[in-house]
């Protein structure tokens, strides 16, 4: 048996009941948090996780299994800098550890983008206020007051082809879909501006994930970082992929690519199956998986995963 390490978010829900679908009798399923998944995958306690790309730089060895990762091509709902005051006037920042790739992202923005440079702190969850109802995630309204900023003119790197071990080649995107907007529902309501945070909550935030979806609109500026990454760089972001810390049959690595293709082919039953309706009801989860979340590796993450990686390296 194969040890794969899943994450517990929403955001991993088709690739859950893909795996427990088409792959359960060649996997020993188990979940973590993304740091603590990338701890395993980096101390031999599982065999293939999906991990921040943060990771990266810090294993040995890997091997990025099919073609599937957790990336956005547009605002990702689930990644956002909350605050009480305008990023410009930002002193301090509490981070969720639970994440390298959010946070290496965060400080990024931070620093180059909105050229800020606050304190940053643990974040404390139990300080955060929870939305009273969820709604749909929303896109950042028209007139933002941060317009997009164009990279430096010595910033463009070239085209990157996937890693050589690559298992299967990335899918390469449609025509003419370079970062397309994405529409909001046509029954779409914009949800009433909640009040602001209590006093022991952060004054700002990076949360990720659940806790993203769950606190995020509790505060009045709502920063989405891979809305923010694209319009700085021009590229999607990639926050997690499938690695393998070791060679595997090749036969398994098809088993666990199509068992990948079998869950984002099917949402809505990865939704009816691993979703708990009270916590997420399916409309919202349907909303998010198919309009926030970008699943598919192809070359235009890759060259987004490059350009982050060498940022980080570089940090």
């Amino acid at each position: 048996m194969v040890r794969v390490t899943a994450i517990p978010y929403l955001n991993t829900t088709p690739f859950v009941y893909g795996l427990k679908q088409k792959a359960f009798n060649h996997i020993d399923l188990s979940f973590a948090t993304p740091a603590i998944a990338a701890h395993q995958l980096q101390n031999n306690l599982c065999d293939i996780a999906i991990v921040p790309v943060a990771t990266i730089p810090a294993l040995p060895w890997y091997k990025i299994v099919g073609n599937y990762c957790i990336g956005a091509v547009s605002e990702v709902a689930s990644v956002l800098l909350c605050s009480r005051v305008p990023v410009a006037h930002i002193k301090e920042v509490a981070l969720d550890s639970e994440s390298r790739t959010s946070v290496r992202l965060a400080q990024l923005l931070l620093r180059d983008y909105w050229h800020v440079t606050p304190r940053y702190v643990p974040l404390h969850s139990a300080a955060l206020p929870k939305n009273s109802a969820l709604q749909p995630p929303v896109a950042p309204p028209l007139n933002s007051i941060f317009q997009p900023v164009e990279p430096p003119s010595n910033s463009i790197l070239p085209p990157v082809a996937p890693p050589p071990n690559s298992i299967l080649p990335p899918v390469a995107p449609p025509p003419n879909s370079i970062l397309p907007p994405v529409a909001p529902p046509q029954n779409f309501i914009l949800p009433p501006v909640a009040p602001p945070p209590n006093s022991e909550s952060p004054e700002s935030v990076v949360l990720i994930g659940d806790k993203a979806l769950l606190y995020g609109t509790t505060y009045p500026y709502v920063y989405d970082l891979a809305t923010h990454w694209i319009r700085w760089t021009g590229k999607p972001f990639v926050f997690a992929v499938w690695l393998a810390n070791k060679p595997l049959p090749t036969d398994f690595a098809e088993i666990f690519t199509n068992a990948l293709a079998y869950g984002v082919s099917h949402i809505d039953n990865a939704i009816a199956s691993e979703v708990n309706e009270a916590e997420f009801p399916a409309p919202f989860a349907k909303t998010y998986l198919t309009q926030n979340i970008s699943y598919v590796l192809d070359n235009d993450k890759y060259e987004g995963l490059k350009i982050f990686l060498d940022k980080i390296i570089a940090f």
